[in-house]
C-alpha cells in the first residue's frame, strides 16, 4: 500500500487510504489519523494494512500540532520527533512498549505527566533535554534504558528504579530531577555519570550483592549526604570522583559498608579518597 520512502509520502498515502475507505474529500491531517482509523474499524471496513502501518510504529514526525498519539500504538521509532522543538504532545498511550533513540530529543515544550505503563525499552537520548516530562515514576516493566535517555529532564522526578533493570547506563539520568534512593539488587552495573548533577538525590542505598560502579556517578549531586552499600561480599570497583561535590565528607555524611569490609574499602582505589567517611553498617543510624 504505502511507499514509506519518505515521511511525507507515508503520511500522504495514509491520508489517501483513509479517504478511500470513508469517501471523504476534505483534507485529513495526521493529528486526526487515530480518530479516522477508529471510525473505519468501527464501521467494519477496516484496512489491516493501513492500521498496521500506522499503529504498529511511527518512524517520523506527525507534526508539531499533534497533542496525542493513537491508542494502540506499541512503538515510537528512532528520530521520530527529533527535529520538532515545539511539540505539543501531552499524552503517550499506555500501550507503547519502546521509544527509539533520539525520538523526542531537545523538545522543551512537550508536557508529559506520566510515561506509558507498558514501556519496556528506552533508546539512547530518547528524551534528551525534554524538560516538560514531569513524571514521578518509571514503569515497573522497564528492562532497558540506554545512554543519556533522560539527560536534562529537570522536571522528571522519578523515585523508583524498576527491579528488571540490570544496568544504569552512562548519563542516563544526568542533570535530571530524579529522587532515587534505592538501587535494586538486580542492578549489576552503574555506568559513568549516571546521576551526575542530580540535586534531588539525598541518599543512595545500593542493594546489589555484586556491582561495578563507574566514574563520577553522583558528581555534583549537591544534596547527597548518605550512601549505604549493605550486601556486597567484596569491595566493588569504582571510577574516579564518584561523590565529588556532594555532602559526603561533611559532618554526619558518611558511606556505610559491611563491617568486615571497612578496611578493604578504605584501601581500595578511589574508595580510599573517602576513607575518613567510610563507616561500618552497624553504625548506620536507625530511621
Amino acid at each position: 500500500m504505502a511507499r514509506i520512502d519518505t515521511l511525507a509520502n507515508f503520511l500522504t498515502d495514509v491520508a489517501t487510504a483513509i479517504k478511500a475507505k470513508t469517501g471523504k474529500t476534505d483534507p485529513i491531517i495526521p493529528a486526526n489519523f487515530d480518530t479516522e482509523i477508529e471510525s473505519i474499524e468501527a464501521s467494519g471496513s477496516g484496512d489491516e494494512e493501513l492500521v498496521a502501518s500506522y499503529i504498529s510504529s511511527i518512524d517520523g514526525s506527525l507534526g508539531a500540532n499533534c497533542t496525542k498519539l493513537p491508542d494502540g500504538l506499541t512503538a515510537i521509532g528512532a528520530n521520530a520527533f527529533r527535529e520538532l522543538t515545539n511539540l505539543k504532545l501531552n499524552y503517550l498511550p499506555d500501550t507503547i512498549e519502546s521509544v527509539g533513540a533520539y525520538a523526542f530529543g531537545q523538545d522543551a515544550t512537550m508536557q508529559l505527566s506520566k510515561l506509558p505503563d507498558a514501556l519496556k525499552t528506552v533508546g539512547e537520548y530518547a528524551f534528551f533535554n525534554c524538560s516538560g516530562i514531569a513524571a514521578d515514576s518509571l514503569p515497573e516493566g522497564i528492562t532497558k534504558i540506554d545512554k543519556a535517555a533522560f539527560y536534562g529532564c529537570a522536571n522528571f522526578t522519578a523515585s523508583n528504579i524498576p527491579n528488571g533493570l540490570t544496568t544504569i547506563t552512562e548519563n542516563s539520568f544526568a542533570h535530571s530531577g530524579v529522587t532515587f534512593s534505592i538501587i535494586p539488587e538486580t542492578v549489576t552495573t552503574i555506568e559513568n555519570y549516571a546521576f551526575i548533577f542530580c540535586p534531588s538525590i539525598t541518599s543512595l542505598t545500593i542493594l546489589s550483592p555484586s556491582i561495578t560502579i563507574g566514574q563520577d556517578i553522583c558528581n555534583s549531586c549537591t544534596n547527597l549526604e548518605r550512601v549505604v552499600i549493605p550486601n556486597v561480599t567484596t569491595v566493588p570497583s569504582i571510577g574516579i570522583s564518584p561523590f565529588f561535590n556532594t555532602k559526603i565528607g561533611q559532618e554526619g555524611c558518611y558511606i556505610y559498608v559491611p563491617d568486615d569490609l571497612v578496611d578493604a574499602f578504605k584501601a581500595k582505589t578511589y574508595w580510599k579518597d573517602y576513607a575518613d567517611s567510610i563507616k561500618p553498617i552497624s553504625e548506620l543510624p536507625a530511621e
